[in-house]
């Protein structure tokens, strides 16, 4: 929940957040795993990865490619529409 607040506050989106149920959001017979802890530590003890934004970093970048992917796209469809 708090992910989807961190996008629509990002996104300035007046969506309504909707909760769906896990039998309806996955086919059946998909299993999830319950909890996921996320971990890069031994990536890191590997190979000295670290990340280089946090996550909102990440999702900023990801809003702006796809908002400029939408006014890229929007631009051909009116250029073509001419």
């Amino acid at each position: 929940m708090d992910l989807a607040k961190k996008v629509k506050e990002l996104t300035n989106s007046e969506s309504e957040i909707v909760l769906v149920p896990y039998d309806e959001a996955y086919e059946e017979g998909f299993e999830d795993m319950p909890r996921r802890v996320p971990d890069i530590s031994k990536v890191n003890k590997q190979v000295g990865f670290r990340p280089q934004m946090d996550l909102e970093g990440i999702l900023k970048s990801v809003i702006d490619f796809h908002s400029g992917q939408q006014s890229s796209e929007h631009g051909k469809t009116n250029a073509a529409e001419r």
